[in-house]
């Protein structure tokens, strides 16, 4: 087998395909089939060794809340760019018991190829609805009486903002539409251009042609007048002469008998010849009637084409004076319209300016009001206080006297109390009140100070362990101190915020304790 003819000379190039889609450098090109096929063994593992608790308790589904079956559409990832349709929208559906927002409501009537993918149409559209529900959100309840110029006023600005706004989309579609308008002249102009270029280029190249052909047809001639002709034997010659005489003798022949007719037949050329006269003034008078009639004939259609072009021009003349009346009427249409904005802007300027004006006055009535109120308030109050200081002085001194009064009376009673006991008392009533304050006063006294001096040398005891447990940590050589050395711990020589917390737990300990 020849193995010689699989192979080419010519240069080879490299083969580069450009993807239909081309993708962002951050995107995985790679296949995702073998993670796709782990998932899919990982989900039938899981399917295998999955098993229902026995605890679990069945629950009714409501077969009406949810759908029977539901559209699901699948696009490759590999696919062809001519045979793709439209995306796949899925329907917006809402959970039972939620209310779907107004503005994805509105924007429901959106789809792919009207709308979708959204640009900055639908994104300024979509800002302008937000800023709608927001206005909406801020006008005055209808329920306030008091508000309803407000809420009117307000949504009247709102109106005007809104034609304003549709006359500037309809005049950017005009405009639009103007600049479509003159590409589309313009690229008519360009192509009636190259038409005409081209049909030019071809008479030209046409005659460009011709006389190329001419200067060859004429070079060709020249060329060949330019060759050698070999001389005539002497056959030849005496051929060419017995031609040539015989050419000349028929010829002499024709003409004598051309001229011997000519000489017989003189008479019927004579008459022939004034018939044709004759009949060539016919013509000429033929023709003068047909002039003649060709002339009436113009006329008549000059005088057809007159009454249609009057009857044409009045018409004209009518369609163009109502056009024009209309225009008329169109533009007073228009200027009444213009004065009935600006007498309107006018009103609602006054009533702006008179309703400034009224809540400036209401306003400074209301300042007034409460400047009147607090002046009438500090009088008030001044003599409030004046009063208030009166009533208390006098309450001061009438209870300072009743207050004197009643001391000296309760301690003229007191003495004449203490009088008569004394007149009253005996040895044994003295003994009495002696042993009641020294039972109340003095073994009190004896008593708590043995109970502090108890708690003292419990005390002192914890703070000598302590302290022995202090200075045996902080010795580096390890050496604990003997029974002597922990003996002569002070309570003196230890820190003073330790004694307070070690004395304050003993306390709580001896609180605590139920003897």
């Amino acid at each position: 087998y020849d193995y010689g003819s699989l192979f080419s000379d010519c240069p080879c190039y490299t083969v580069k395909l450009d993807p239909a889609e081309p993708l962002p450098a951050v995107t995985n090109c790679q296949w995702r089939g073998h993670a796709e096929q782990r998932q899919e063994h990982f989900l039938i593992l899981i399917f295998i060794f999955s098993h229902l608790r026995d605890n679990l308790t069945s629950v009714q589904i409501n077969a009406d809340a949810e759908p029977s079956h539901c559209t699901v559409e699948v696009q490759t990832d590999y696919r062809e760019s001519e045979t793709q349709t439209d995306p796949y929208s899925p329907e917006y559906v809402l959970p039972p018991g939620r209310t779907p927002p107004e503005l994805l409501l509105k924007l429901a009537s959106l789809t792919w190829g009207q709308g979708l993918p959204a640009g900055l149409a639908e994104v300024q559209m979509i800002e302008r609805m937000r800023a709608k529900l927001a206005w909406e959100a801020t006008l005055p309840p209808l329920s306030d009486l008091s508000q309803l110029d407000q809420r009117r006023r307000m949504m009247e600005k709102m109106e005007a903002e809104e034609w304003a706004f549709r006359d500037a989309e309809i005049q950017e579609l005009h405009d639009a539409r103007l600049a479509a308008r003159k590409d589309l002249l313009k690229q008519r102009d360009e192509a009636q251009k190259d038409v005409t270029t081209k049909r030019l280029n071809l008479i030209y190249s046409a005659h460009q042609d011709n006389i190329e052909n001419q200067k060859k047809k004429i070079q060709n001639d020249y060329m060949r007048g330019m060759k050698i002709t070999t001389p005539p034997s002497g056959d030849e010659e005496k051929e060419l002469a017995v031609i040539y005489l015989q050419k000349l003798l028929r010829g002499r022949c024709i003409q004598y008998e051309m001229a011997k007719g000519k000489k017989n037949h003189q008479d019927l050329i004579q008459e022939q010849r004034a018939i044709y006269a004759l009949q060539n003034d016919e013509h000429q008078l033929q023709k003068a009637e047909d002039e003649c009639v060709k002339k009436e004939i113009r006329h008549k259609m000059c005088q057809e084409e007159a009454r249609r072009a009057g009857a044409v021009g009045a018409e004209l003349h009518q369609l163009f004076d109502t056009l024009s009346k209309e225009l008329i009427r169109l533009q007073e249409e228009r200027r009444i319209h213009a004065f009935m904005l600006l007498a309107e802007r006018d009103r609602r300027l006054r009533e702006a300016e008179e309703s400034g004006r009224r809540q400036v006055e209401e306003r400074r009535r209301r300042e007034e009001d409460e400047i009147f109120k607090h002046v009438v308030q500090v009088h008030q109050e001044s003599v409030d206080l004046y009063l208030e200081d009166i009533i208390l002085a006098a309450l001061g001194e009438k209870a300072d006297q009743q207050a004197r009064e009643e001391i000296h009376r309760r301690a003229k009673e007191v003495n004449d109390i203490a009088y008569a006991m004394e007149e009253s008392r005996d040895s044994l009533h003295s003994e009495e009140i002696v042993s009641e304050l020294i039972y109340s006063f003095l073994i009190p006294e004896v008593e708590r100070i043995n109970v502090q001096q108890k708690v003292h040398r419990k005390q002192l005891k914890h703070l000598q362990a302590a302290r022995a447990i202090l200075y045996g940590a902080a010795q580096p050589s390890g050496k604990v101190h003997d029974a002597e050395s922990a003996t002569c711990v002070t309570p003196e020589s230890f820190p003073q915020h330790q004694l307070e917390r070690l004395s304050q737990e003993e306390q709580e300990n001896e609180a605590a304790s139920p003897t």
